[in-house]
């Protein structure tokens, strides 16, 4: 059986879902409403229900390892 490959982008995106939605309040928000867009400079920015919040969010790539860090303003 092979192992199925997610590329490390799609990792990082939900890193950064998992790390806001912590930041915002467990529970409170649905990963499907969580949306992480990336600025003309490629930082990523969270959106929630088309509305971008104020949610500092950083990813960082590694290898196979992708990592998130939000800070709700």
């Amino acid at each position: 059986s092979q192992p199925i490959l997610v590329p490390i982008v799609t990792v990082g995106i939900f890193a950064a879902k998992e790390a806001a939605s912590k930041a915002l309040g467990t529970r409170k928000y649905s990963y499907l409403v969580l949306e992480v867009r990336h600025r003309v400079d490629g930082a990523p920015e969270l959106w929630i229900d088309g509305k971008r919040v104020s949610v500092a969010v950083s990813v960082t790539h590694e290898g196979d390892f992708a990592v998130a860090v939000a800070l709700a303003l």
